[in-house]
């Protein structure tokens, strides 16, 4: 199968500060990302959870279905995320750059096409391809907790996996999923203007813990 070069638009703020050979603190762009928003009343987004395989999460809650996360961060509001896979076709949680036709799962178009084809007549919902203006960054690390504080207002520690929550990073607006991956298990959603600043506030912030992003 064809693959292609998924370049990412923030190689430039890739950076590796290491303290006693340790990193504190990473920071990974998954690009590119699928971001699709969905609004509508319970029933709606019961509809719309369905049509990704999933049930309907509680708010603030998330599930999973194969490489699509319905992230419920309001009683009428959703994202539904496609984070890169690998050309294996097997969902990594990382960026490797290679990417296939089908290894980014569905278009934002298509889902969101998906979304509104799974609308029974005469419901009223909304889904909105927003891939091309949100950015995923993957978080994590053993001093995670101590450079989040600095500027997010979340008790990073009380909250389990699966949350999904809009919040305020560093003033900036934003949603944070508390994923299964083991590795980088915080996933930040952020609009693509704030990206760049963010990704260089923490790498000034989480330097005296050593800190890795790319």
């Amino acid at each position: 199968m064809k693959t292609y070069q998924a370049a990412t638009p923030f190689a430039d703020t890739a950076h590796s500060h290491l303290v006693g050979g340790q990193a504190g603190f990473r920071a990974q762009t998954l690009w590119p990302a699928v971001v699709v928003s969905v609004r509508g009343s319970e029933a709606v987004l019961e509809q719309f959870a369905e049509a990704v395989g999933v049930s309907l999460p509680p708010v603030t809650e998330s599930a999973q279905g194969g490489n699509t996360g319905f992230l419920r961060i309001g009683p009428d509001s959703a994202l539904l995320v496609q984070a890169p896979i690998q050309d294996t076709g097997q969902a990594t949680g990382q960026d490797t750059g290679q990417a296939t036709g089908q290894g980014i799962g569905a278009t934002g178009e298509a889902l969101e096409a998906q979304c509104e084809a799974a609308l029974s007549a005469g419901a009223h919902g909304q889904a909105t391809d927003l891939s091309n203006e949100r950015v995923l960054v993957a978080l994590g690390g053993a001093e995670f907790t101590t450079v989040m504080a600095q500027f997010c207002p979340l008790d990073f520690d009380s909250l389990p996996v699966g949350t999904a929550t809009g919040t305020v990073v560093a003033q900036i607006p934003a949603v944070l999923h508390h994923s299964e991956d083991s590795d980088l298990p915080w996933r930040c959603i952020m609009r693509r203007s704030y990206a760049r600043w963010f990704l260089n506030l923490v790498r000034e912030t989480a330097r005296p813990y050593g800190v890795v992003i790319d």
